[in-house]
């Protein structure tokens, strides 16, 4: 299973695909439980601050 994680490094939030695994006994080491592992660096996230409150088809509607 991947999903996405969020990781804020110096005020800035980066986003990485991770992948979840499960072990369910001792392979090389690794007791039970998940383990995580980072798969791809996917870039810098960017928010935007919301300027107004307005559904799509009022602001269609208004232009």
């Amino acid at each position: 299973m991947s999903f996405i994680r969020t990781k804020k490094i110096d005020g800035k939030e980066y986003a990485y695909l991770v992948e979840n695994k499960w072990y369910k006994r001792k392979v090389k080491g690794r007791g039970k439980g998940p383990r995580q592992k980072v798969t791809k660096y996917l870039g810098r996230v960017h928010s935007f601050d919301k300027v107004n409150d307005v559904d799509f088809y009022n602001f269609k509607k208004n232009q």
